[in-house]
C-alpha cells in the first residue's frame, strides 16, 4: 500500500523497510508472500461457490418462502410452516448482509422483500418479526438502489399497517417497528424520510405521540427549509453577464478619473502681453486594452515650475 502513494518521501521510506526485512528476516517475506497467495486462493473459491449457490440452490432455499406468500394472503395455520419460513427469513437476512452483490439481484430480480412483508400480517408475531427483521437488515445497508426499490414498491404500507395493528400493545414486534423508524431518523436518511412523510404523514397523525415519527416530520420540514434557502441564495446571474457589468463599471470610473486629471493638467493659459495666447504642442498618448483595466499616458503638459512662472516670461520664452 504504502509503495503505490504518491508520496516521493514514504514511497522511499517502504522501499527501504522492505529491504531490510527481505536482507534480515528472509522467512516473514517468505511467510507474508505465502498467506497472500493462499488467501487470494480462498477468496477465488468463495466466489466461485457463491457463484454456484446462488445460480442453481438459492432457488430451493426461497421456494417455501414464495409458495406461502402469494398476492392473495392466507393465514399459516400449520405452526411448523411458520417455523420453516421464520429460519428461511434469518438465513436470508444473514445472506443480505454477507453476500451484499448477488442478494440485491436475487431480491429485486424476485421482488422478494414484497413476498416477506405479507407475513407481517401473521398471527405468529415471531414470523412478522422475521420479515420486519429482513427489512431491516437490507434498509440498514444504506444502499440507494434498495431504497429506490423500496419507495418505487410502496413497500412501507405493509409496515406502517403494522404500525397501526400494534399502537395499543406492547411487545417484541412494536418495538421492532419503533426501531426501524428511529434508525431511518438519526442515520438522516432522506430519501426513505421524505417518502415516508409525504405519503404516509395524515395516517401517521393518529399516532403522533410517538416521538419517533414527529422526529421524522422534523427532519423532512429542515431538510426542505434547507434547500429553498440554498435556491434562494443561488444569484440568477451569469458569471459572463457579471465579468462584463464588472468590466463596464471599471471603464466608466477610469473614464471619469481621465476627464478630472484633464481638468486639472490643462488649465485656462493666460493671455500675452500681445493678446495672443501661447501654443503648446501637446502628444497624448492612451493605450487601453479591452476588457481590462486602462493605461493612461499624458504627456505634453507644462510641469508645476511652468505654471509658476509669470505670464511676461511665458510669452518672452514663446517668442
Amino acid at each position: 500500500m504504502l509503495m503505490g502513494m504518491g508520496d516521493l518521501q514514504v514511497r522511499a521510506a517502504a522501499t527501504d523497510i522492505l529491504s531490510y526485512l527481505v536482507e534480515f528476516s528472509p522467512a516473514t517475506v517468505q511467510q507474508f508472500v505465502m498467506q497472500e497467495a493462499q488467501q487470494s486462493k480462498n477468496n477465488l473459491e468463495i466466489f466461485e461457490f457463491l457463484d454456484i449457490f446462488y445460480d442453481r440452490y438459492i432457488h430451493v432455499l426461497t421456494a417455501p418462502l414464495l409458495a406461502d406468500t402469494s398476492e392473495e394472503w392466507y393465514e399459516i395455520d400449520n405452526y411448523q410452516t411458520a417455523e420453516m419460513l421464520a429460519s428461511v427469513l434469518e438465513l436470508l437476512s444473514f445472506c443480505v448482509e454477507r453476500h451484499k452483490y448477488h442478494m440485491k439481484i436475487l431480491i429485486i430480480k424476485k421482488d422478494l422483500l414484497r413476498r416477506t412483508l405479507v407475513l407481517m400480517k401473521s398471527k405468529h408475531k415471531f414470523l412478522a418479526l422475521c420479515a420486519l427483521r429482513f427489512m431491516r437488515r437490507i434498509i440498514g445497508l444504506k444502499d440507494e438502489l434498495y431504497n429506490h426499490y423500496i419507495t418505487l414498491g410502496n413497500l412501507f404500507e405493509p409496515v406502517i399497517n403494522a404500525v397501526f395493528d400494534n399502537r395499543n400493545k406492547c411487545n417484541l414486534l412494536k418495538s421492532a417497528l419503533m426501531e426501524l423508524f428511529e434508525f431511518i431518523r438519526k442515520e438522516d436518511i432522506q430519501f426513505l424520510i421524505a417518502h415516508i412523510v409525504e405519503n404516509f404523514s395524515d395516517a401517521l397523525e393518529s399516532v403522533k405521540y410517538i416521538h419517533t415519527f414527529q422526529g421524522l416530520k422534523t427532519k423532512y420540514e429542515q431538510e426542505k427549509y434547507q434547500q429553498n434557502e440554498k435556491l434562494n441564495s443561488v444569484s440568477f446571474i451569469l458569471p459572463g453577464e457579471t465579468f462584463v457589468k464588472e468590466v463596464a463599471v471599471s471603464q466608466v470610473d477610469e473614464d471619469e478619473q481621465f476627464s478630472e486629471g484633464e481638468e486639472k493638467a490643462a488649465p485656462t493659459s493666460p493671455a500675452s502681453s500681445n493678446g495672443s495666447y501661447p501654443t503648446y504642442t501637446t502628444l497624448t498618448t492612451v493605450v487601453t486594452a479591452p476588457k481590462q483595466r486602462g493605461l493612461f499616458e499624458v504627456f505634453g503638459y507644462p510641469d508645476d515650475e511652468d505654471d509658476k512662472t509669470s505670464p511676461k516670461k511665458r510669452a518672452h520664452l514663446d517668442s
